[in-house]
C-alpha cells in the first residue's frame, strides 16, 4: 500500500452511478456533490451498476450469469483500489437479492484488508425477511456479521435489526433530497392536470393497477403520464387490456428532465408492491405537488395519509382509484396537504443532515481502527 500523503479519510464507496437513474445511484451522486465541497474526505468509486442488461430484465438466469462475470470484474477493481489508495473505509450499498453474494464477498475481502465496512441497507424488505426466516435473511445475516456498522433507510428496518442481530451497529439515515437541484414549481392551480408515474414501467411497480384504476375513472380533461424504463410489449399489452383514455408511455428521462416534468404536474402516483424509501415521494414534495403512494416500506415515514399525502393499499387498484378521483376533485384540501408535505421535507430530509451523519460515521470508525 502506498504512504498516505494527506489527512483525509479515504472512502472506497460501492454503489451504482447513473446510467441508469435510481435511486440509489442519486444518493451516490447526491454523496459526492456534498463531500467535493469538504476537505476531510476523498471517495474512490467504485461504480455497480449493471449495464450488461437492461433495469427493467430480471430474468433470474440472466442476472446469475451476469451478475457472476460482473462480480470477478469489480472483485478485481476492489482490490485494486484497496492496494492502491490504502483506504480507510469501504461504504457498501446493497439492494438485496441476489447481490447479496456480491456484498459476502467484498466484506470477506475487507475483513482480510483489515478495512472496516459501512453497510448501506436500501431496501425496504427487511422485517418481512427476518419474520419469515428467508433463505435471503440468512444470508443477509452472515453479510451483516463481517461489517462495522448498519445504515438503515427506514426506521422499521433498523428496529428489525437491532431486534433480531445483537450487538450490530445499526443507525438510521433516511434518503435527502437537495432542494437546489428542484426547478420552479408550476403546478399550484391544476393548470395543466397531468398526473405522473416516474419510475421503472414493471410489474412491481404497480403500473398495471394504476392503469386500470385511471380506466375505472376516466378523469375528464386529465393526462395520466408514465415516465420511466420499460418493455415496449409490456406497456402495449396495458394499453390493449385497459384501453385507458389520456394516458401516455414516455419513455426513460434524463433527472434533470423529469424534475422539469414534476414541477407542471398536479399529482405524482407510486403504487409499487414493494419500495426501501423512495426519492422520487420527497422530490414530488419539495416541488409541491401532492403524492398518492403504496404503504410499503419506507413510504409511511415521510407520507401521514391525510396530513402530508395519501396512501393506497399496494395491489389494490379500487382504493387507487379512489383516492386519485379525491384529489383531483379536491383542489382546496389538496393545497393544504402539498404546504404541510414541503414543510415536513425541508424540516427531515436536508442532504446536509445525511451527509454530516453519514461523515460523523465515517470518523467513528477510523478512531476505532485508531487511525
Amino acid at each position: 500500500m502506498i504512504e498516505k500523503q494527506s489527512n483525509k479519510l479515504r472512502v472506497c464507496l460501492i454503489s451504482p452511478v447513473p446510467p441508469p437513474y435510481g435511486g440509489i445511484s442519486n444518493w451516490t451522486l447526491l454523496l459526492h456533490k456534498y463531500l467535493s465541497a469538504i476537505d476531510d474526505v476523498e471517495i474512490f468509486q467504485l461504480d455497480t451498476s449493471p449495464r450488461w442488461r437492461e433495469i427493467y430484465d430480471l430474468s433470474i438466469p440472466k442476472r446469475i450469469i451476469g451478475g457472476g462475470f460482473q462480480l470477478i470484474r469489480d472483485l478485481i477493481r476492489l482490490i485494486t483500489i484497496l492496494i492502491k489508495n490504502d483506504t480507510d473505509i469501504i461504504h457498501l450499498t446493497t439492494s438485496g437479492s441476489l447481490q447479496l453474494v456480491q456484498n459476502w464477498v467484498f466484506c470477506y475481502v475487507a475483513n482480510i484488508f483489515k478495512i472496516p465496512v459501512v453497510y448501506h441497507i436500501r431496501f425496504g424488505r427487511i422485517p418481512e425477511m427476518a419474520k419469515h426466516n428467508t433463505l435471503e435473511w440468512r444470508v443477509f445475516v452472515k453479510v451483516i456479521r463481517l461489517t462495522s456498522m448498519v445504515i438503515s433507510i427506514t426506521s422499521d428496518t433498523c428496529n428489525t435489526i437491532k431486534h433480531c442481530i445483537p450487538g450490530i451497529k445499526t443507525l438510521y439515515i433516511p434518503n435527502p433530497i437537495d432542494l437546489d437541484e428542484l426547478p420552479e414549481t408550476r403546478n399550484n392551480d391544476f393548470d395543466e392536470k397531468m398526473v405522473l408515474f416516474l419510475g421503472h414501467v414493471i410489474p412491481t411497480k404497480g403500473v398495471r393497477e394504476l392503469v386500470q384504476a385511471w380506466a375505472k375513472i376516466s378523469p375528464q380533461k386529465w393526462k395520466l403520464i408514465i415516465a420511466g424504463p420499460g418493455k415496449q410489449e409490456y406497456k402495449q399489452r396495458l394499453l390493449d387490456e385497459y384501453k385507458p383514455s389520456n394516458l401516455s408511455f414516455i419513455g426513460e428521462l434524463s433527472h434533470d428532465d423529469a424534475l422539469q416534468l414534476m414541477s407542471r404536474c398536479s399529482l405524482v402516483i407510486l403504487p409499487s408492491h414493494i419500495e426501501g424509501f423512495p426519492n422520487v415521494i420527497l422530490e414530488a414534495m419539495a416541488a409541491t405537488c401532492p403524492v398518492i403512494a403504496s404503504d410499503v416500506g419506507g413510504v409511511k415515514e415521510v407520507i401521514t395519509d391525510g396530513v402530508t399525502g395519501w396512501l393506497t393499499r399496494p395491489g389494490d387498484k379500487f382504493d387507487l382509484a379512489d383516492k386519485i378521483n379525491f384529489v383531483l376533485s379536491k383542489q382546496d384540501e389538496v393545497n393544504k396537504i402539498k404546504q404541510q408535505a414541503f414543510n415536513f421535507v425541508v424540516q427531515n430530509f436536508s442532504l446536509t443532515k445525511m451527509v454530516s451523519e453519514t461523515e460523523a460515521i465515517y470518523k467513528e470508525l477510523c478512531i476505532g481502527k485508531g487511525r
